[in-house]
């Protein structure tokens, strides 16, 4: 929970270190009453719009099957829905297999989707949806055509939801190791040196701000 916090706050930080200087104050001004409101859980803290949080899939769970990236996620907060870009890139020499992309698996921490209907668009290829819900957004089958395959990227909206409401757990990949299916989990971009010292100063500073605070209540 502690490691989902840091994530949390390292988008916002990421959001504010790229915006005008008004926004940085917005932002700053955001983060500040989400954690002053007592959201200690990961998922009840609400990410401001603009935020970004980024995965590449390169973590094996076949011991066979060397680790090596897959694909990458993107999940960008814009008003009060999220954007989803989702891209297929492994090694061409795995496509004699003729591996596709089965799905997108994660666990909501709280909320659900509640749309009905999603579309897909900024295609890249020819990528058909199958399904999706609160446990992951699945693809066409390898009897279908339209397949999730290499060096396609597909992009998505899910309304009224959060960045902090989804746990990412994996990318499906199907047909990529003799024939089996491999689930791949993911790693987080390492943050630059910045980027951490920006996290450990606001840090700091709501320290501080938290302890003036209780220093006039007494």
């Amino acid at each position: 929970m502690f490691c989902n916090k840091i994530c949390y706050l390292l988008s916002c930080i990421k959001t504010i270190k790229e915006s005008s200087l008004m926004n940085k104050l917005t932002h700053f001004a955001a983060l500040a009453l989400a954690l002053s409101a007592g959201a200690a859980q990961a998922g009840t803290l609400n990410l401001p719009s603009g935020s970004l949080s980024e995965y590449i899939f390169n973590v094996s769970n076949n011991a066979g099957f060397p680790n090596q990236e897959m694909g990458r996620l993107s999940i960008l907060q814009v008003g009060s829905d999220t954007k989803w870009t989702l891209s297929a890139n492994w090694d061409n020499r795995l496509n004699s297999s003729n591996p596709f992309v089965f799905g997108l698996d994660y666990a909501m921490t709280s909320g659900r989707i509640s749309q009905s209907n999603l579309s897909l668009f900024d295609v890249t290829g020819q990528v058909g949806l199958k399904s999706f819900g609160d446990r992951g957004v699945f693809f066409n089958p390898s009897n279908n055509a339209n397949r999730f395959t290499d060096g396609e990227k597909v992009s998505w909206i899910f309304k009224n939801t959060n960045i902090a409401n989804f746990l990412i757990k994996d990318l499906h990949v199907n047909a990529v190791y003799n024939g089996q299916s491999i689930k791949f989990t993911p790693t987080r971009p390492v943050p630059e040196a910045e980027t951490w010292a920006m996290m450990l100063a606001g840090l700091a500073g709501f320290g501080l701000m938290r302890y003036r605070k209780q220093s006039k209540l007494a």
